[in-house]
């Protein structure tokens, strides 16, 4: 896969040119598809990943993003989206969902890395829904749906140099499939729940 292709009409594509980083739709002219049958993205967990444009959202207290992914391994520290990375001291612009290390899921939200506070469930090889919500006052984590956490939403960002599906600025790549991803630029709070069945539903 060179393109992920924006289907909300605003244009912001994820990209990979390098061949060699491309996640792969087929293998051997077969189609690779999830628990369901459904078509998906196989990433190796070593490089590959899809560079986001850095317009994907503009704030970590204006985000809501749905991630329909499982992981092909309980090892090893991996992120299937990245949208905000750790930046400078103290760390306080992440936004990994879900960050994958010492055999759990985590939301990694503001300068939380695998913090126990944050933590989603213990990490399988089944797919999951990984969604979360964060507005102007308070960001929350869920899994299947499930609200697993809730804290103080941050007012900052700062934009990968590179990846955003499949790994964080290019590191930690994530090592299984992505199904679907679903980010806003806004708190859909309101529409959240509706949006979690939706997906799970699908």
């Amino acid at each position: 896969v060179e393109t992920w292709y924006d289907q909300s009409g605003n244009s912001r594509d994820a990209v990979q040119t390098t061949t060699s980083e491309q996640p792969k739709l087929a293998s051997s002219g077969t189609l690779e598809t999830d628990a369901n049958g459904k078509i998906t993205m196989l990433f190796d967990g070593t490089d590959d990943d899809l560079d986001l444009p850095s317009t994907v959202i503009s704030s970590l207290d204006s985000v809501s993003a749905f991630n329909v992914c499982s992981s092909s391994t309980t090892s090893g520290v991996k992120v299937a989206l990245g949208l905000s990375r750790s930046q400078g001291s103290p760390s306080a612009k992440r936004h990994y969902l879900p960050l994958l290390t010492s055999a759990q899921f985590f939301h990694s939200y503001d300068n939380h890395f695998a913090d126990s506070s944050q933590k989603l469930a213990d990490a399988d090889t089944n797919q999951h829904l990984f969604s979360s919500v964060a507005g102007s006052s308070t960001a929350k984590g869920f899994f299947d749906g499930t609200e697993k956490f809730s804290e103080t939403s941050v007012s900052t960002y700062a934009s990968n140099t590179a990846g955003g599906i499949g790994s964080t600025n290019g590191t930690l790549n994530w090592q299984g499939d992505i199904s679907e991803i679903i980010i806003y630029n806004s708190d859909q709070t309101s529409d959240f729940d509706a949006i979690n069945t939706q997906i799970k539903s699908y």
